[in-house]
């Protein structure tokens, strides 16, 4: 946990919600936090993610289903992909920052990865 702003945040490793293995903490190593509501709960958690190479707008409209080739990552957590020519893989990015190379990216259901930390606070408020 961690105290943002006199807050109480729960911090969840989304390696492991994932089924990936556990990296070591590094110096890009950072905590996303996101607000979800549902059925009159907000939820303010935060995700420990590897790194964040950078934050982009997304039309609904350019995200398309799913590949089922994804067999790293626990499918029911994603929602779509995005293929996009403004973020490109990080050797690409770091050899020449004008590439057009397009990178296929995953969009992960933030929601369904938190389900059963949303659905235990749920109880918790009835109780």
């Amino acid at each position: 946990v961690i105290n943002l702003r006199s807050e109480i945040i729960s911090i969840l490793d989304l390696r492991d919600y994932l089924g990936l293995p556990i990296s070591e903490m590094d110096d890009g190593t950072r905590i996303m936090v996101v607000n979800i509501e549902k059925r009159d709960l907000q939820l303010v958690v935060g995700l420990l993610v590897d790194k964040v190479e950078d934050i982009i707008k997304v039309d609904l409209s350019d995200i398309q289903v799913a590949l089922t080739t994804i067999e790293k990552v626990t499918a029911e957590y994603i929602e779509g992909e995005f293929l996009s020519s403004a973020i490109i893989d990080v050797e690409t990015y770091y050899e020449d920052r004008d590439s057009e190379e397009e990178t296929l990216i995953g969009i992960i259901d933030v929601e369904s990865v938190l389900e059963a930390e949303m659905n235990s606070r749920l109880v918790e408020e009835k109780g």
